[in-house]
């Protein structure tokens, strides 16, 4: 086993998770300092035109959904690109090998990217309501 890889990847997984989760630390500042986040979230939504106003748990939780979704067909690609790969090695044991390696970081990618949507659902519903409003 690679160490240096196992290390890349364990560190890319913190990033992500760590940007994922940076969001709700300013509505925790925001919280300690008293100030109301879902009025001055609507309030710059309204002077920017925007008449459909959402919480700030709620925009986060869209954006963080959308940026989950490509992710996830991304990796939809990813594996079909390897069952075809496969499909077509003709017995080349490289290819076959090369398919199962994409196959396998897709699925690992793909589990990744369950959880990481299943975290911050709950995040998001647990700690919005708590975090956002209640002064």
């Amino acid at each position: 086993m690679n160490w240096k890889n196992v290390i890349k990847k364990l560190s890319a997984s913190i990033a992500i998770c760590f940007l994922l989760f940076l969001p709700t630390t300013g509505v925790l500042a925001a919280k300690e300092t008293g100030i109301d986040v879902k009025k001055q979230f609507s309030n710059t939504l309204t002077k920017a035109g925007i008449t459909k106003v959402q919480s700030p748990e709620q925009a986060v939780g869209t954006v963080i959904g959308s940026v989950l979704t490509y992710i996830g067909v991304a990796i939809l690609v990813l594996i079909i690109y390897a069952g075809i790969m496969w499909a077509t090695a003709a017995g080349n044991d490289q290819r076959i090998g090369s398919a199962k390696k994409i196959l396998l970081g897709a699925v690992i990618g793909l589990i990744i990217v369950f959880t990481a949507s299943a975290a911050v659902n709950f995040v998001i519903s647990k700690l919005g309501d708590s975090l956002v409003g209640s002064s």
